[in-house]
């Protein structure tokens, strides 16, 4: 395999030096107990230490692996010759809004982790940052498998090879719509945000999940399919 390949090999490889030096802070210091104050139990704690783990087993080593395949799948069988009709590819947008959706895109899922562990922490649940990290892996497990039992034409038409984003071919089902969907139900699951503000963040996700397929990043079946598998393993979550 060619490293020069892979267009983001060089963050990938911060992005794990960072993730072990979180393990090493995580199992060495008392730093969670002064995150989430002295209520916390060992139980929780060994939680969020699974949860983490089985987050870095995903992202760090089982995902980039299959992208790799993927990618060498797709080049070597050629298989982006013809991209599959979809009805809203054929909604013409201005180059100028596209960029901006595809920022959009790229920006809004981080944003939502990022606001969705600080609620986390403001309210000193613990717990629905360790089922967060579960739920998300155990999508992306599912992600990969039907990505690559079934490989679909990449919609964008260009295969590149990047690890910590989306890849070549790896369509089924949409990574950042399933990180938006499930952080919004876990919001909705452990009454993070007032009521009233729930009704304002369902209509925003529905927008959002014609984001990927506007940009030509994703099908309209890869959206659907991730609203069918957050809502399933959302409901093997426990509410505390």
């Amino acid at each position: 395999m060619n490293f020069k390949n892979i267009i983001d090999y060089k963050y990938y490889k911060i992005l794990c030096g960072l993730y072990f030096i979180i393990l090493l802070i995580l199992f060495n210091t008392n730093i969670l107990y002064y995150i989430f104050g002295s209520n916390i139990n060992k139980k929780q704690i060994k939680l969020f230490g699974i949860s983490v783990l089985i987050c870095g087993l995903v992202f760090c080593i089982l995902l980039p692996i299959i992208k790799i395949k993927m990618f060498n799948l797709s080049v070597k069988k050629k298989l982006n010759k013809k991209k599959l009709y979809d009805l809203f590819h054929n909604i013409k947008i201005n180059k100028n809004i596209e960029q901006i959706l595809h920022k959009l895109n790229e920006i809004i899922p981080f944003l939502c982790i990022f606001s969705y562990i600080y609620l986390c922490i403001n309210s000193n649940n613990i717990n629905a940052i360790s089922y967060f990290f579960i739920g998300i892996s155990f999508i992306f497990i599912i992600k990969c498998v039907l990505s690559f039992s079934t490989i679909l034409p990449d919609s964008s038409q260009k295969c590149q090879l990047k690890l910590l984003n989306g890849g070549c071919n790896e369509l089924l089902c949409s990574g950042h719509f399933s990180v938006v969907f499930l952080i919004y139900l876990l919001v909705i699951k452990y009454k993070l945000v007032d009521k009233n503000i729930d009704n304002i963040l369902l209509p925003l996700v529905v927008l959002y999940g014609f984001v990927p397929i506007l940009t030509k990043n994703h099908y309209t079946i890869d959206i659907l399919v991730a609203v069918i598998i957050v809502l399933w393993i959302n409901n093997y979550i426990p509410k505390k």
